[in-house]
C-alpha cells in the first residue's frame, strides 16, 4: 500500500485573519500602547464640552 499525502492550498497561507495589506510597520507592544494612548487623550481634547 502506498501512503498518499494529502496537501490542502491553506496549509501554506499565513495571515493575520482578516488581511495584512493594512499594516504599516510594527513596533513593540509597548510603543503601540502609548501611541494608541497619545490619539486617545488627543482625541478626547478635541470633544466639545
Amino acid at each position: 500500500m502506498v501512503a498518499v499525502s494529502v496537501r490542502y492550498w491553506w496549509v501554506d497561507v499565513w495571515s493575520a485573519g482578516h488581511s495584512v495589506s493594512g499594516v504599516r510597520g510594527c513596533g513593540y507592544a509597548g510603543e503601540i500602547v502609548e501611541r494608541l494612548r497619545a490619539d486617545y487623550l488627543a482625541a478626547r481634547a478635541n470633544i466639545p464640552a
